[in-house]
C-alpha cells in the first residue's frame, strides 16, 4: 500500500471518528457555560468542537475513505486535506480564540496542533507521490 493511500485510510478514519464523537453530548465535557451551545464543548477536555466543526471532520473522514479506493483520488484528497487543514492552520493561529473565522469554529491550541500536523504530512505526502509519479518509467515514455 503507497504512502499516500495509508495517508488516506488513516486520516478518514481518525477525522470520522473526531467528527462522530464532537456530535455526541457524552464526549463532550463543558466549556463556559454562557459561551457554549448545543454539540459544543471539550472532546475529552482536549480538543474544541461544535457542530460546524465536527460536520466538517465527518465530512473529511468519509471523503478519506471514500478516495482510499483510488490511487487518483486518494491524490486528490491528500492536497484538498493539506490545503483545508493548512487554512485552519492560518485562521486559528493568527487570530484570538473566539474570533477565528467569525466566531463560527473554535480553533484553540490543541486543533491548531491536530490541523498543523496534518497539513504537513498530507502536503509532504502529496509532493512525495507527484515525484515517484513524475520519475516513473512510464510517465518519461508520454509524449
Amino acid at each position: 500500500m503507497s504512502p499516500v493511500r495509508a495517508f488516506s485510510l488513516v486520516a478518514g478514519v481518525v477525522y470520522l471518528l473526531i467528527g462522530v464523537l464532537g456530535l455526541s453530548p457524552l464526549a463532550l465535557w463543558p466549556g463556559v457555560p454562557a459561551e457554549m451551545g448545543p454539540f459544543e464543548g471539550y472532546l475529552f477536555d482536549v480538543l474544541a468542537v461544535n457542530w460546524l466543526l465536527s460536520l466538517g471532520y465527518v465530512l473529511i473522514g468519509v471523503c478519506g475513505l471514500a478516495a482510499y479506493r483510488s490511487f487518483r483520488a486518494t491524490g486528490a484528497y491528500t492536497l484538498a486535506v493539506g490545503a483545508v487543514c493548512s487554512g485552519l492552520f492560518l485562521a486559528g493561529a493568527f487570530s484570538p480564540e473566539a474570533e477565528a473565522l467569525g466566531g463560527w469554529i473554535p480553533l484553540e491550541a490543541a486543533a491548531n496542533v491536530l490541523h498543523l500536523l496534518t497539513a504537513l504530512l498530507a502536503l509532504l505526502l502529496y509532493c512525495t507521490a507527484t515525484l515517484q509519479r513524475d520519475r516513473s518509467p512510464a510517465a518519461r515514455a508520454r509524449p
